[in-house]
């Protein structure tokens, strides 16, 4: 039962505060402060929404106390507040200043014979720091600073400009905006709605905190002091923060690798202070553990992704548990290896950039698979020793693919590491070798070398390796000695099989016709430029590609490389690379693609006219 007489109606829109400033001009036409003074509340307790305060104005007003506590921030403890379900902290709220929109209050004014003080009502989401657009109207709102003791008391009717030309004249000086969506998200939060599933499983002021967080950083640059922002600055950020957010998990991850791929490193290291900035320093406090949500989990992951950082490293609570990524100079050193020749490799291997700036990162397995490969490499120079053949038949080995340069297919490979093969490869070839060549003590008296038979067949020696590979020649066998060099084959049957089965060109003699070293030619063939006919094996997965010389034929007249620009038009390469040159043509594949320059016919004819 109310103890005042008559009963003065709660509006369910208010605050408790706001409440208590209405009933103090109603049934005393007085201020608020000595009105609570009176029914026995202390104002700051009010201020404040201690759980006794609001028992008091309850029992006095004879109103719901729950209704009065569903709109106010009810004091759980030190700057923590709870409102409709949710624990916020002192910073959530708008406190000390005092919030309105001015186009309500010039409604609420219009209420019959209502005094200013009586009828204006102080929304229970205008005390939300957040909440600074009114949803109805669609302009901006008025924040008053704390500027007396009792400046925190909601007296609108008082603090507000007064009805008529005063608050028109306010009402027109608002900017007009909707809403921002973080602010619709947090009041229909606390209305109990649903909103991104991925920011209702965080704190409500985790998600308002990183949201302004990363907007601010998003909108006004990595420096930028968020704490330092006007109202209309923080209500972009949040704008710009929330649309990131509400993407979830991948659209952050997105946004911040976005931030890290623009920035620009230079010579020096960058680290994640450098690149994210605020983003980075304003979770990395030990009093900031926490308060971003997942934000703050998101960055990190980001960081350790994108980041050269040894293991133990700690980065916003979380310890990298080992390396994910090296550098250049921080894998030569845990290898121990030259780091110029590394570079080298790595550029060729693909994992980094030809243009590589100094502190380029990649995936530390990755490298340190390629650091092993380079520790066991053998040079061309080195290699006939290795595999015991004659320097032809390792180059042969080489251009026909069975075996592979640490380089890869990367025409841009340099220095040693363009012919040089990993161990490991030449390993692959010996044992291939000895599965289908058994060691014998004597090969039979007819049996000869590689290089005997394949002078016998007219063939090249690497055609005898396609031979025993593919499971087509199956009487061979290894003697005594060292590699390729202990193989020894029956004459007879590696050129009946050359004649039956290898027929047409060989790869060597049709980029020969072309012109072109064969790694550009394999790249034709894989690219489907230049087709080959294909020799399945008799067991296993071994390919043997033949040409036909109508099919080479077919590409040597579409295609001219400037090294047959001598026969072709009489010029050597240089001056028929500068002629196209001068005329602003381009190869239909350049030397930085597939290891040779190659022109149009066409576009041949039109330069040269021939």
């Amino acid at each position: 039962m109310s103890l005042l007489k008559p009963h003065f109606e709660f509006d369910v829109l208010e605050s408790a505060l706001s409440f208590a400033a209405r009933l103090a001009a109603f049934h005393t036409g007085g201020r608020l402060t000595a009105f609570l003074r009176d029914v026995g509340i202390a104002p700051m307790a009010m201020v404040s929404g201690e759980p006794e305060a609001i028992a008091r104005l309850a029992e006095v007003s004879g109103t719901d106390r729950a209704a009065l506590e569903h709109n106010t921030p009810i004091r759980v403890g030190k700057r923590a507040y709870r409102l409709r379900g949710h624990v916020l902290p002192a910073e959530f709220f708008a406190r000390p200043k005092t919030a309105y929109c001015p186009a309500c209050l010039c409604a609420d004014d219009q209420t019959v014979g209502g005094h200013p003080a009586k009828v204006r009502r102080h929304r229970w989401f205008w005390a939300l720091d957040v909440v600074r657009t009114c949803p109805e109207h669609g302009i901006a709102l008025v924040r008053l600073d704390k500027d007396f003791h009792d400046g925190e008391l909601l007296e609108l009717g008082y603090r507000a400009p007064a009805p008529g030309a005063p608050l028109m004249a306010e009402i027109a000086a608002q900017p007009a905006r909707p809403a921002s969506p973080l602010q619709t998200y947090v009041v229909s939060r606390l209305e109990g709605q649903s909103g991104p599933a991925w920011l209702d499983a965080q704190a409500l002021d985790c998600v308002v905190r990183a949201a302004e967080l990363l907007g601010a950083v998003v909108a006004f640059g990595a420096s930028v002091n968020l704490a330092e922002l006007t109202d209309d600055q923080r209500d972009k950020a949040g704008r710009v923060g929330y649309a990131i957010m509400a993407q979830g998990e991948a659209g952050v991850r997105a946004c911040l690798n976005g931030m890290f791929n623009a920035f620009e490193h230079g010579s020096s290291k960058p680290g994640p202070q450098k690149v994210f900035g605020r983003l980075y320093t304003a979770m990395s406090g030990a009093r900031s553990f926490g308060k971003h949500g997942a934000l703050t989990d998101i960055l990190g992951e980001v960081i350790f992704d994108r980041f050269a950082l040894e293991a133990g490293t700690e980065v916003l609570g979380k310890t990298l548990p080992e390396r994910r990524l090296h550098t250049v100079a921080s894998l030569a050193s845990e290898q121990g290896l030259d780091p110029r020749t590394l570079r080298k490799l790595l550029i060729a291997r693909g994992l980094v950039p030809s243009d590589e700036q100094v502190h380029h990162a990649f995936d530390a397995q990755a490298g340190r698979t390629v650091a092993a490969q380079m520790q066991r490499m053998v040079t061309v120079i080195s290699l006939p020793k290795a595999l015991g053949c004659s320097r032809p038949l390792a180059d042969q080995l080489m251009d026909d693919r069975l075996l592979t340069p640490l380089a890869g297919d990367r025409p841009d490979a340099s220095g040693r590491t363009r012919k040089a093969v990993a161990q490991d490869e030449i390993d692959g070839v010996l044992e291939r070798v000895a599965q289908a060549a058994p060691l014998v003590t004597t090969a039979p008296a007819d049996f000869v070398p590689i290089a005997k038979a394949a002078e016998k067949a007219k063939c090249h020696g690497v055609d005898v390796l396609h031979l025993l590979f593919g499971g087509h020649l199956l009487d061979a066998v290894r003697v005594e000695g060292e590699g390729l060099a202990a193989l020894r084959v029956d004459p007879a049957a590696v050129k009946a099989l050359v004649c039956d089965l290898l027929t047409g060109l060989s790869s060597q003699k049709a980029f020969e016709i072309l012109r072109v070293p064969s790694e550009a030619g394999w790249a034709l063939v894989d690219r489907g430029i230049l087709s080959s006919r294909i020799i399945q094996s008799g067991q296993g997965s071994h390919v043997i590609h033949r040409f036909d010389a109508d099919e080479v034929a077919r590409v040597a007249a579409n295609l001219i490389s400037p090294s047959r620009s001598l026969e072709l038009f009489g010029m050597g390469a240089e001056s028929f690379s500068r002629h196209m040159r001068h005329a602003r043509i381009r190869p239909a594949f350049s030397h930085a693609e597939i290891g040779a320059d190659l022109y149009h016919r066409a576009d041949t004819h039109r330069v040269l006219g021939m």
